[in-house]
């Protein structure tokens, strides 16, 4: 993949939620499982003088349709949610399963091993339901807990789950490292990356629930009624950028590298992308605490929306639901 001209990465100078996310993994951490994780950390840098590093963005996998300002032909979203609701079935579990393993988990010998926020415990323990077995612990010093399964009987259910769903190679090279088609699976083949839309189940939700984030920005412009504009970011990061390139496709946004880091971010900002976002999670509900900051920034864009944010009193109901995003991972 060629890159294009080096520019500014993602401004959040004025971001209501910069959070900077623990490194949570030990020694299995130079896995590209567990490297993922580190990308959340170049992820949303709290502020310009404080990145060292150049970011490159990608001229292929960028996009800006409209301005946040302009409603005029864009389909209105209802201000209320259908309720919450979990994958129901093993397929729908499978592929939120793949996303939430591709995202943060690891397959090691008899092991699987997925990482949650501490906030994000309950998530951890409906998984360890779901499947039957596993344990769920506390990373000591980290703002972490682990699902750890070593059942057999565990981790054959969870290779007929997610085997034929992942969208990269890690996971599956993986699980043909350590036998697992032989061991788990009575000799079958472990299935090569999946080609399937995002839009038609819950597997963008898992990877989400592990490798996602919702902001909001308030940066100042000269050109908006109020003096500031506001921008709705939903970002995803990683050290492979073929999922980030799959969300791209089919979502829009902005694909940045991060070059002293060797991650890449994707940033969904527009009118148009932030629709989608909104349009997919409502479908295909979050199972974390971004559930809840889903709901908030869905609020915010609403907001946007009947253009209220062109007001004081608008304009401050945004800011306080960024700031209360903000205080979801403290």
């Amino acid at each position: 993949m060629s890159l294009g001209i080096e520019g500014k990465y993602p401004d959040t100078s004025h971001d209501s939620h910069s959070p900077g996310y623990a490194s949570y993994v030990t020694g299995e951490e130079t896995s590209c499982a567990l490297r993922a994780m580190s990308a959340r950390a170049a992820r949303t840098p709290t502020s310009k003088n404080n990145f060292s590093g150049v970011v490159v963005l990608l001229k292929n996998y960028t996009s800006s349709e409209g301005l946040l300002e302009d409603f005029s032909e864009i389909e209105q979203i209802s201000d209320h949610m259908k309720k919450h609701e979990k994958p129901v079935g093993e397929p729908e579990f499978g592929y939120y399963l793949a996303g939430l393993i591709e995202a943060g988990g690891y397959f090691g010998d008899q092991l699987l091993e997925i990482l949650f926020f501490e906030k994000d415990i309950t998530l951890a323990y409906y998984v360890k339901k779901r499947i039957g077995y596993g344990s769920v612990y506390f990373i000591k010093d980290k703002r972490a807990v682990k699902y750890v399964l070593r059942h057999t009987a565990g981790l054959k259910y969870v290779l007929d789950l997610v085997n034929g769903k992942f969208l990269t190679n890690c996971k599956i090279n993986q699980l043909l490292k350590h036998d697992y088609g032989s061991k788990f699976a009575g000799g079958a083949e472990i299935l090569p990356p999946a080609n399937f839309s995002l839009m038609t189940n819950h597997y963008l939700a898992g990877f989400t629930d592990s490798d996602g984030y919702f902001g909001i920005s308030t940066p100042k412009d000269k050109s908006s009624k109020l003096g500031i504009r506001v921008k709705l970011r939903f970002v995803l990061g990683q050290k492979d950028p073929t999922i980030l390139q799959k969300v791209k496709s089919e979502f829009g946004g902005s694909l940045y590298h991060y070059k002293s880091t060797d991650n890449y971010l994707l940033e969904l900002s527009s009118l148009l992308q932030n629709l989608k976002v909104i349009e997919y999670f409502d479908k295909f509900n979050l199972n974390s605490i971004k559930h809840l900051a889903f709901f908030k920034w869905r609020k915010a864009y609403r907001i946007v929306q009947r253009k209220e944010h062109l007001t004081e009193k608008g304009l401050l109901k945004i800011k306080l639901l960024g700031k209360s995003i903000s205080e979801l991972i403290k």
